[in-house]
């Protein structure tokens, strides 16, 4: 199965979709929670990645209280 082209492809198509919703999630509610593959959070081309290359501030867990992922202001 992961040899499959259509299975290989799936995760190109699918960072796009999630960061859209992210985005969308951000908008809508005061608090947002989303769960990812380990991968995808250390991962520099991942979706945590996306995101900060998107102009969100990304900030590890304990860093500062209260914080997460946020647009950062211009």
């Amino acid at each position: 199965m992961r040899k499959d082209r259509n299975f290989q492809s799936v995760r190109p198509r699918l960072k796009p979709l999630w960061v859209t919703s992210v985005e969308s999630a951000l908008k809508r509610n005061a608090l947002t929670f989303a769960l990812l593959p380990i991968r995808d959070i250390f991962d520099p081309k991942g979706m945590v990645a996306a995101l900060a290359a998107k102009g969100y501030t990304v900030e590890q867990s304990g860093e500062a209280p209260g914080t997460g992922c946020r647009k950062a202001l211009q």
